[in-house]
């Protein structure tokens, strides 16, 4: 772009050395490069969650949580969407890390969006999305027990949320 900008300014200098100074000058198109923008996050996983996601199961401290079964995860370009019983949707931005293994997912909750960060581990199979979650420290595997505190959901993708 500083190649087209230079002959730009030479074609400039040239029509007032010329004594085209007092006229106007019409009709310059100078081209510039666009770049295409490459998508930030080429991982195939990024495109791959987007959706809607039903919770099929889930443990909390190493006992299953029923309760948690029937609520989805919708995931867009930026946000997760958690539909949860009896609280309604929660919306919060996430970031994922699909390069490290475990792979990772991060969710930001609060005002601003950091007073609760969920750290989390997922493993994505086509339409089965297996996490793993703790606030603020990252579980480093999949089973929930008392004394880790992790709580693990299975779910599966979904055209809506019936």
């Amino acid at each position: 772009m500083a190649h087209k900008f230079a002959i730009y300014s030479i074609l400039v200098c040239l029509a007032v050395s010329w004594g085209c100074s007092g006229q106007k000058v019409t009709n310059v198109v100078v081209e510039t490069e666009t770049e295409t923008p490459e998508p930030e996050n080429k991982h195939p996983d990024f495109k791959n969650l987007l959706g809607i996601w039903k919770i099929t199961s889930s443990v909390r401290n190493g006992e299953p949580h029923d309760k948690a079964v029937g609520n989805f995860f919708t995931f867009d370009e930026t946000n997760l969407d958690a539909w949860i019983r009896d609280y309604g949707d929660i919306i919060a931005p996430y970031e994922l890390d699909p390069t490290v293994e475990p792979k990772h997912l991060t969710v930001k909750l609060g005002n601003p969006p950091n007073d609760r960060i969920y750290t989390c581990i997922y493993e994505l199979d086509g339409d089965s999305l297996k996490m793993c979650f703790k606030d603020r420290e990252r579980p480093t595997g999949y089973e929930s027990t008392a004394e880790n505190e992790w709580t693990s959901h299975v779910l599966v993708r979904t055209e809506s949320m019936e």
